[in-house]
Formats: structure tokens, sequence, C-alpha cells
């Protein structure tokens, strides 16, 4: 168990006074464990026994068939020198120039050689099934090596095969969006038109308006009024040939971009329909490049547009201040003076409902930790109170010498 409960435990053991009766309970149960152990050793050296034993026949069993090789082999060593040596005879009678010791050099030797034959063909046999099984074994093992590699050949397909489609899909989605972005451009240019015509629209009814002032004044008055007039239509003339020639370019960077979109569409189509890895990574990296390019151009373009658009909008609202005054500033400061306030009552009511689970915590662990101890003293009281009642086997013996002793006498 753990250290400090058990200290813990002996302590109060030992202000109680229960110390030697729980040692001497310690002390049987100890007994029972080695007890136990000791069994559990002699149950393992019979499983170990009965799991060595096939593994030793079977070595034994391997030397024999080793030995027997290893003399097969010496067998056909001798069989070889002594086919050496009748060959030096044959050599010898052959340069002695007998007839009678050539023939029988020949037949001796042809002799040797077919008995040679003989035993090796013997041999083979003998040992042609662990041959012809070893070789199954093997293509067996070649088998299935191919098939795995097949495996994973297919895997690699298939895993190719699904990021193609997940390109595929990722560029109509790419298309989708830029689809819904040169909808929302051609909803400003027409925002931008409406625009311009209403300031066509207020520009002519000011100079109506001047207009009726100078045919109200002196004629003095009116060549003014006239000069001031040309001079603002001129203005506003020079404005507005400005922004049709900001919008037409616009217009032609829109349209230039929509083009580059459908032609980089198509390329990356077309190039990612490219089986091998390599073209692929290629394909992937130059498509992500080119639509790196067409988003910063796009965000270039809508970024002139909503100038144009803030330009128009701030037309007629220049002389506007956008500062807040001193009303709202003190508005704004007793918000933000609450939001603090509300801050710290909140992080307040959070550490103490923090100290208040740990505290919580700790109290339920030394409870949980007495009545272990309780349990502990319980048990142990019980395991003792058993072996006092079965008896020990020295308490045993002495009674049972006692007894026959008595019974002698």
């Amino acid at each position: 168990g753990q250290p400090e409960v058990v200290e813990e435990a002996l302590e109060s053991a030992e202000n109680v006074g229960v110390l030697p009766y729980l040692m001497k309970m310690a002390i049987a149960q100890a007994g029972q464990e080695v007890k136990s152990v000791a069994g559990e050793h002699e149950g393992w050296l019979g499983d170990t026994e009965a799991k060595m034993s096939p593994l030793l026949q079977a070595a034994s069993a391997c030397m024999a068939m080793q030995k027997e090789l290893e003399e097969a082999k010496a067998m056909l060593t001798t069989y070889q020198g002594d086919s050496k040596d009748k060959a030096k005879s044959v050599l010898l009678g052959i340069a002695e120039g007998n007839d009678k010791a050539l023939i029988g050099s020949c037949v001796s030797a042809w002799a040797a050689i077919s008995q040679r034959v003989k035993r090796e063909i013997e041999i083979r046999k003998e040992y042609e099934e662990e041959i012809e099984e070893a070789n199954k074994k093997l293509f067996a093992y070649k088998s299935k090596q191919l098939d795995q590699v097949k495996k994973v050949l297919n895997r690699t397909a298939g895993e190719a095969q699904g990021k193609l489609i997940l390109n595929c899909l990722a560029a109509l989605k790419t298309e989708a969006r830029e689809v819904r972005k040169r909808e929302e451009l051609h909803k400003q240019h027409g925002e931008l038109d409406h625009s311009l015509k209403h300031c066509a629209g207020s520009a002519k009814s000011k100079a109506e308006a001047v207009l009726a002032r100078m045919n109200a004044g002196n004629e003095e008055g009116l060549k003014q009024n006239a000069w001031k007039a040309w001079l603002i239509f001129l203005e506003e003339y020079k404005k507005n040939k400005e922004e049709e020639d900001a919008l037409k370019g616009a217009e032609a960077k829109l349209n230039e971009f929509m083009q580059n979109q459908k032609e980089g569409a198509k390329s990356v189509l077309s190039r990612m329909t490219q089986a091998n890895d390599s073209g692929l990574l290629q394909t992937a990296f130059t498509g992500w490049i080119e639509q790196v390019e067409e988003e910063k151009k796009a965000a270039e373009l809508e970024g002139e547009m909503s100038a144009k658009a803030a330009k128009f909008s701030q037309f007629g609202i220049k002389n506007k201040g956008s500062a807040m005054n001193a009303t709202e500033r003190a508005a704004y400061l007793q918000d933000q003076l609450m939001l603090v306030w509300s801050f710290q009552q909140w992080k307040r009511e959070y550490r103490t409902e923090c100290m208040r689970r740990f505290g919580k915590e700790r109290n339920d662990k030394r409870k949980k930790e007495l009545v272990g101890v309780k349990g502990l003293f319980k048990d142990f009281a019980n395991n003792l109170e058993t072996t006092l009642n079965s008896g020990t086997p020295r308490v045993e013996d002495i009674k049972s010498r006692s007894r026959t002793r008595a019974v002698e006498n």
C-alpha cells in the first residue's frame, strides 16, 4: 500500500495499544503470502517444464538430423578421394602400357563411379521430401510478400486517386467562390453607376438653381453667376470624367481578371489529370501560386472598388465630423468602468468557489483515508481471529506430542 497510510496506521495502533496484536497479525499474513508464492512457483515450474519439453525434443531431433547430414557429407568426401586415387592408378597403368591393368582400372573406376552415383541417388531420395517442403515454404513466402506489395501499391494508388478527387472538388469550390465574387463586383458596379447618375442629376439641379438666381439679379451679378456656374460645371465635369475613367479602368481590370480566372481554372484542371506523383506535386504547387496571385489581384481590385464606393458615399458629407462629443465619451467611460467592476466581482467569486471546492475535496480525501484505516484494522482483526481459531502448526504438534506421551505412560 501507500507508505504514508501504513505509517499513520502503525502510529494509531501504537497509541491505542494494539501494536503487538497488529505485528502478530502481520507475521501471520506474511506466512500466508510466502506459502501462496511458493505454490505459484511450483505451478510455474510445472508449466515451464510442460512447455520446454517439446522444444527440447525438437532440438535433439534437429541435432540428430545435422549429425546424419555431416556423416553423409563425410561419405561423399571419402568416395571422391577414392575416385581420385583410382584415377591416379589408371594413369599409372596407362604410363606403364599394361592393357590388362588399364582395362581393370577402367572397370574399377566405372564401378566406383556407379556406386557413388547410386549412393548419391539414395541420399537425395532420403532428403528429397525435406528439400521439396523447403521449396514449397519458400514459394509460399514469396507469394505472400508479392500479395503484400500488391496491396501496398493498390492502397497508394487509391490514396492518390482520392487526393486527385479532393483537388478537383477544391478547384470547383474555388471556382464557385470566384463566381460569387464576380457577382458581388457586378452588383457594386451597378451601385456605382446609380451613384454616378445621381451625382449627374444633382449637378444638373444645381446648375438650374444657379441660372434661376442669375436671372433674378442684375447684369453684373448675372455675369458673375454665369462665370461661377461655368467654373463649377468644369470642376464637376472633371470629377465625373475622372470617376468614369477610373470606373472604365476597373471594368477592364475586372474583365481581364475574369478571363484569367477562366484560363487558370482550365489549366489547373488539365494539370490535375496527370497520373504520376511528381506531376501531381508540381501541378498542386503551381495551382497554389496562381491561386495566391489571383487572390492578391482580387483583393487589390476589391480595395479599389471599395475606395471608389467610399469616395462616392463621402461625397456629400465631407464637412461632418466623426469624433465623439464629451457626453458620448463620458457614457463610454462609464460603460468601461461598469465592465471592469463586473469583471472584478466575477474574479472574486471565481477564486472563492475554487478555494471552497479545494477545501471540500481535501476533507473528502481525509475522510476516505480514515475510513480506509478503519477498514484495515477490521481486516487485521478478522484475519488474526481466524488464524488464532484455526491454530498454528507448532502448537498443534506440541499438543499431539503431549497426548501421545500421556498415552504411552
